[in-house]
Order: structure tokens, then C-alpha cells, then sequence
């Protein structure tokens, strides 16, 4: 392949890449979003935010223990991005009412990221009331607020 025809193809990926987010902005459940994703991943198996977004369109079509296996497999990799999986699955097991998974996810986020986010310090405030301990829940909703 020449050098002009890789640059068509990585063109491509990106493009299709970028296409499949924004069309999950406007319509989460729509086919087109998994089809686009795939794709990628065919053609670039390291942009591993596409099984995010599979998950987020399986999530949005109701398949919620299909969601959970895609970020759940994709913490198992321990690549670039086990931190946003853990978030999305956070998000998806407190949305699911499982609050004390909720919570260990929290705690995974809080301690891979760099800086603290107030948002990811808001979301383990949440799971720490949900969970019954609404003291330290609170304490972290300050803190957050803070930052």
C-alpha cells in the first residue's frame, strides 16, 4: 500500500470515527453508531474508545448486561482507557441501582486519575450516600464543590 493510499485509510478511520460519536450525541440507539464503530476497530484495533461508545449504543438500545460486558472486558485490557471505562460502567451500575459497585468503580477512578475531577468527585459522593454512609457522602459533595 503506498504511502498516499495509508493516508486515505487513516483519513477514513477518522473520519468514521468522528461520524459515529456525533451521530450518539443526536440518536444513541441508532444501528448506524455500531456498524461505524466495528469498522474502526477492524481497521484500528488500538482506538479502544469505540468499544466505549458500543457499549454507550447497546446501553441506549436497553441492552444494559451487554453494556456491562463491553466496559467490563475493557477494564480487563488495562489500556488508555480504563479510566473512562470505569466511569462509564460507574455510571452505569448507579444508574442500574447496584450503588456499591457504583462505589468501588468510584474509588478505581479517583485513584487512576492524575488530578482530582470534581465531577468524578460529585458521582462518589452520590454512591457513598446511596451506600448509607450520607457523613462522608457529604464531606466529598463539599470537597467537589470546592474544587
Amino acid at each position: 500500500m503506498s504511502e498516499s493510499d495509508l493516508d486515505a485509510e487513516q483519513e477514513a478511520v477518522m473520519r468514521d470515527k468522528k461520524l459515529a460519536w456525533e451521530l450518539h450525541d443526536y440518536q444513541p440507539e441508532n444501528p448506524k453508531i455500531l456498524e461505524l464503530a466495528q469498522s474502526v476497530l477492524a481497521r484500528e484495533p488500538t482506538f479502544t474508545g469505540m468499544i466505549i461508545l458500543i457499549a454507550l449504543q447497546r446501553h441506549a438500545c436497553g441492552e444494559i448486561e451487554e453494556a456491562r460486558r463491553l466496559l467490563q472486558e475493557l477494564m480487563g485490557r488495562r489500556d488508555r482507557q480504563y479510566r473512562n471505562a470505569a466511569r462509564y460502567l460507574r455510571d452505569l451500575e448507579f444508574g442500574d441501582g447496584k450503588f456499591a459497585e457504583s462505589l468501588r468503580l468510584g474509588e478505581i477512578v479517583l485513584r487512576e486519575s492524575p488530578e482530582v475531577d470534581w465531577l468524578d468527585l460529585m458521582d462518589y459522593a452520590n454512591s457513598l450516600i446511596y451506600t448509607g454512609n450520607r457523613l462522608e457522602g457529604w464531606r466529598k459533595y463539599d470537597e467537589a464543590v470546592a474544587i
